[in-house]
């Protein structure tokens, strides 16, 4: 085992936590019956980018969606639901995953890292996350999706259908958002009963679609779907980043609760700490971060979201786009359709659409 601080790498048959985290396993014994019933497994060793130009950017559970990591709320999801035992499985973005985390628990009483260093494929990395529990069903989320499921709903058919796999889908286009399409489409969420997971190898590679629930089939074992009543939005390339993180943006400055530490400004929601000058205009849903400066004759024209501590120079031009965290964009920047990472300077005057910067 390599160790690093509270960070520590596990072994593949045996998933540990940090040190730090680790302690709260003494709290377990004294958590109710039904707190105890599921472990929560999140998937976030996700495959390279490929050609997409967000991933020098960043792991895909890590990008920012509407100002936040997207695995946050996954993990937000788990804790709202009462799933206090959560395994993360990475791979070589372990380290990142635990360092966005660290300071906040979100909740989760007790949170593990396990890091897939030879792939074992999804099945795989569910059966190896499993050690040490004595939950009796597990649910394997996909690290990449926001999840809009009725948890309680979800896990009561799973036990009422005396299955060992529920699988849950949903109509809706690719893009995840529910905007086009009918079919049906598997959301990356899954209720698996212990029992299930002796049909996966110790060793090797074992997808869930591809492998388990075929062997399952071929087996006698019985696995259901789930209709829930919303896709879940999905991020698996630029175009669905933006897609997923427009919707968002929409959906919390559209709502009618509050947001902490937000104000709302026409369809804006602006950070009480950002800075926005009179002659600025924001159109439309709008999110401005902590600590951004916002100078005059800006013009923002949403879906727009805006990261920490960002700088948008005077006579700016920002339409449908995501402002990464800690970016400058000087005066008479133009950017429409546009993702700019952390940290990215953008030098006037320029005028830019439909790429990803950094």
């Amino acid at each position: 085992m390599e160790s690093s601080g509270t960070y520590e790498i596990c072994a593949p048959t045996a998933p540990v936590g940090s040190s730090e985290l680790r302690g709260a396993r003494g709290e377990a014994d004294q958590w109710d019956g039904s707190a105890r019933l599921t472990r929560g497994v999140i998937l976030a060793g996700v495959h390279n980018w490929g050609g997409c130009a967000l991933g020098a950017a960043s792991p895909r559970p890590l990008v920012p969606i509407a100002n936040r990591p997207l695995i946050t709320y996954l993990v937000d999801w788990l804790a709202d639901y009462g799933v206090h035992e959560v395994c993360i499985c990475g791979n070589d973005d372990t380290r990142a995953l635990f360092e966005c985390l660290a300071d906040r628990s979100h909740g989760i009483k007790h949170l593990e890292y396990y890091e897939d260093i030879m792939p074992r494929g999804p099945a795989g990395c569910a059966k190896d996350a499993w050690c040490g529990s004595d939950c009796d069903k597990m649910l394997v989320v996909d690290g990449t999706i926001i999840p809009r499921i009725d948890l309680s709903s979800l896990i009561d058919f799973h036990e009422q259908s005396e299955v060992l796999m529920t699988v849950a889908v949903a109509r809706g286009g690719a893009d995840g958002c529910g905007l086009a399409g009918e079919w049906l489409s598997p959301l990356g969420v899954y209720v698996v009963s212990k029992q299930a997971l002796e049909y996966v190898p110790k060793a090797g590679y074992c997808d869930i679609k591809e492998t388990l629930i075929p062997r399952l089939h071929e087996c006698g074992q019985k696995v259901v779907t789930y209709m829930a009543e919303a896709p879940s939005p999905r991020v698996t390339g630029t175009r669905s980043y933006m897609a997923v993180n427009e919707w968002l943006v929409e959906q919390m400055c559209g709502g009618s609760h509050e947001v902490e530490g937000y104000v709302r400004v026409g369809e804006a929601l602006v950070h009480s700490s950002a800075t926005i000058a009179p002659a600025s205009r924001l159109i439309g849903p709008v999110l401005i971060g902590p600590g951004s400066k916002i100078e005059q004759g800006v013009t923002i024209v949403g879906p727009v979201s805006i990261g920490c501590d960002c700088v948008i120079g005077a006579g700016a031009v920002v339409c449908r786009s995501a402002v990464w965290d800690r970016c400058l964009l000087d005066a008479d920047v133009t950017m429409d359709r546009c993702v700019l990472t952390h940290d990215g300077r953008l030098r006037g005057p320029l005028s830019v659409k439909n790429v990803v910067l950094g």
